[in-house]
């Protein structure tokens, strides 16, 4: 059984099958649109969809930062050549 999405935009709301990709949810909206939500039919769960970011640089690298006892945040090691350089960081996981 395949489950339904409700796709509310600005201006109007759609109910699409469950294997609806991204892109066909992209191509229901008008250009002045933008995707407010995507919700199951049946439960009215709003489904989380990652970010999706296009970024230029030179090197990429994953890693999983670490949490030490009694710290309030967590660390990555970066390589030595990376110091005073500008870096982004995108979490990867929900």
């Amino acid at each position: 059984m395949t489950t339904r999405k409700t796709v509310t935009t600005t201006h109007s709301r759609h109910t699409v099958d469950g294997a609806a990709s991204d892109k066909l949810i992209k191509l229901m909206e008008a250009p002045y649109e933008q995707t407010v939500s995507v919700c199951d039919s049946e439960t009215g769960e709003e489904i989380s969809r990652p970010d999706r970011y296009e970024i230029e640089g030179y090197e990429v690298l994953e890693r999983v930062p670490r949490a030490y006892s009694r710290q309030s945040s967590a660390t990555l090691y970066l390589p030595l050549e990376w110091a005073n350089k500008r870096v982004k960081i995108v979490r990867l996981d929900p």
